[in-house]
């Protein structure tokens, strides 16, 4: 049985040809306003809060599949049983589809993961969250990878001895860490800026990324942005995130986006997810 900490791949299992999962290319007749399904670990928000978030501003039925096993990874029963869902799903060896959640699939037949390539994905479906110019969509692309190489780097900062092991087992060297990547003018602050200067350019950052509504780019940075003041209040550096006058204008686009009426009924249902309790820009 696979323990709580351990890397995924550890807990992988040999399929039978039975329950192999099967792939479609075939994208004709497909309602996407339905069928969807996400799986993501119910420890918090994490990675699948981006996808959360673009399905609710989609407008799209989706489930959470993970959500049968109960919340938290506290006890070998609740991982086991969300690993012994994933493993069929994503399969090993000549029959992989991803190698971990977030995974969302659309009619049980088409699976797709990576945050990155199913929010850019959604937004090719739903055009309304796309930039209507296509060198927006170019810079829009590059912001949304920016983000994802922030966490990916916050990643690094929460677990510096051991990747795939718990944040707790290696608190202390995780603290130091962090502390040196949030620090004023270090290395997070580089990835904010340049998040927060393609913001200011469309109307001195008062608004939205491009134009004048709601596009993929502001759900991804305004989620990154929470995790990013959630974490920090973890280690109790919040300072880092509510003071620094360079942050401003994103805390800012974050406040306007939590106000919006699809976030508002979103954070009030039972879709929304408990914080994460470690500082590992996962919530």
């Amino acid at each position: 049985m696979a323990k709580q900490d351990e890397p995924l791949h550890m807990a992988e299992a040999k399929q039978d040809e039975a329950s192999v999962q099967k792939v479609s290319y075939n994208a004709d007749n497909r309602d996407w306003k339905k069928g969807w399904k996400l799986y993501y670990w119910q420890f918090g928000g994490g990675r699948g809060q981006y996808i959360r978030l673009m399905f609710e501003f989609c407008g799209v039925e989706y489930t959470e599949e993970l959500k049968k096993c109960g919340k938290g990874t506290e006890g070998q029963e609740t991982w086991s049983a969300q690993v012994e869902i994933i493993n069929p799903l994503r399969g090993s060896g000549i029959n992989r589809t991803a190698l971990a959640p977030p995974i969302v699939t659309h009619n049980d037949d088409f699976v797709l993961a990576q945050t990155g390539a199913i929010v850019l994905f959604l937004a090719e479906l739903f055009p309304d969250l796309k930039p209507k110019n296509i060198l927006q969509m170019a810079r829009a692309r590059q912001m949304l990878f920016q983000v994802i190489d922030a966490v990916e780097e916050a990643h690094t900062a929460s677990h510096p001895v051991e990747a795939h092991k718990s944040y707790s087992i290696q608190k202390e060297e995780a603290n130091k860490t962090l502390k040196e990547f949030t620090k004023k003018d270090g290395r997070l602050s580089k990835h904010i800026d340049v998040l927060t200067a393609e913001l200011n350019r469309n109307n001195g950052g008062k608004g939205w990324f491009y134009g004048d509504k709601i596009t993929f780019i502001d759900i991804y940075v305004a989620t990154f942005m929470r995790a990013f003041g959630e974490s920090v209040k973890i280690i109790k550096l919040e300072d880092v995130y509510e003071k620094d006058e360079k942050y401003e204008l994103l805390r800012e686009h974050r406040k306007r986006f939590e106000a919006t009426e699809v976030y508002q009924k979103f954070a009030k249902s039972d879709k929304m997810p408990k914080i994460d309790e470690t500082p590992s820009f996962q919530t």
